[in-house]
C-alpha cells in the first residue's frame, strides 16, 4: 500500500468525500486526488493536516502505507527500525 492509498482508505473509512477533505485542507479536489494516486507527495506539514482531518496521526498514515508483503515485518528488527524512522519523519517522538 502506498501513502496515497493509506490516505484514500482513511478518507473513505471516514465516509468523507474528496471535496469535503479538500475544503478542510484548503486545497482543490484535484490536489487530494493527486495525493491519493501518488501523483504528488504531500509535504510534512500537509501530512499533519491530512492526518488531523482524518482523525489520526501522520505516523499512523506512514506506517499504514507499508505491508508485511513489502518485506517489512513490524515485529522484527528491520521492521522496528523502519517504523522508528517513519515516526521520526512524521515529527513524532
Amino acid at each position: 500500500m502506498s501513502i496515497g492509498s493509506a490516505i484514500r482508505a482513511r478518507r473513505m473509512g471516514a465516509r468523507m468525500t474528496r471535496e469535503t477533505m479538500a475544503t478542510a485542507l484548503g486545497v482543490t479536489g484535484a490536489t487530494v486526488y493527486n495525493y491519493e494516486t501518488d501523483t504528488s507527495e504531500p509535504s510534512r506539514e500537509r501530512m499533519r493536516q491530512i492526518a488531523g482531518v482524518l482523525g489520526t496521526t501522520a505516523a499512523v498514515l506512514l506506517i499504514e502505507s507499508f505491508e508485511v508483503a513489502d518485506g517489512l515485518d513490524p515485529f522484527n528488527r528491520q521492521g522496528l527500525a523502519q517504523t522508528a524512522r517513519l515516526v521520526a519523519i512524521a515529527g513524532r517522538p
